[in-house]
C-alpha cells in the first residue's frame, strides 16, 4: 500500500509544473489531441518555442506514462510489486536521466533531480518488498 501511495504522490509531483501563466512564455500553443499523462490541463500536443524544451517535455510525458503503468500493474496485483512494475519504474528513471544528460539547460531538466531521487527510492523499495 505504501508503494501505491508513493507512486500516486510521485505522479502528482511530476504533474505539477509551472503555473499556466508562467508556462505561457515557454510554448506557442497546443492542439487538443487528448489528455496529457503529465498535466491534466495540458494536452499531448503541446508545442514549446524552444526545441530542447519540447524534446525534454516529450521525454517527461513518456516517463510519466511508465510511472502510471507501474501504478496500474501494482494495483492490478493487489499492491504486490511485480517485475513489470519495477521494469516500468526503471524505464521512467532512464527517461528522466536522459532529460538531464541530453537537455541540461531546460527548465524541465532543472526540476527533475528530486523526481529521480524519488524514483530511485521507490525502485529500491519495490525490490526489497518483492
Amino acid at each position: 500500500m505504501k508503494q501505491i501511495l508513493l507512486m500516486i504522490a510521485l505522479v502528482a509531483v511530476v504533474g505539477c509544473g509551472k503555473e499556466e501563466s508562467a508556462a505561457d512564455s515557454y510554448y506557442e500553443g497546443y492542439e487538443a489531441d487528448g489528455d496529457s499523462p503529465v498535466m491534466p490541463h495540458v494536452t499531448k500536443g503541446m508545442v514549446y518555442k524552444d526545441p530542447d524544451e519540447q524534446a525534454a517535455w516529450e521525454l517527461q510525458v513518456e516517463a510519466t506514462g511508465f510511472i502510471r503503468e507501474a501504478n496500474k500493474v501494482t494495483q492490478a496485483s493487489k499492491g504486490k510489486t511485480t517485475v513489470a512494475a519495477i521494469w516500468n519504474m526503471e524505464q521512467a528513471l532512464a527517461k528522466y536521466q536522459s532529460i538531464i544528460k541530453t537537455y541540461p539547460e531546460t527548465d524541465i531538466a532543472r526540476s527533475v533531480p528530486e523526481t529521480i531521487d524519488d524514483i530511485k527510492e521507490l525502485i529500491e523499495d519495490f525490490k526489497q518488498n518483492r
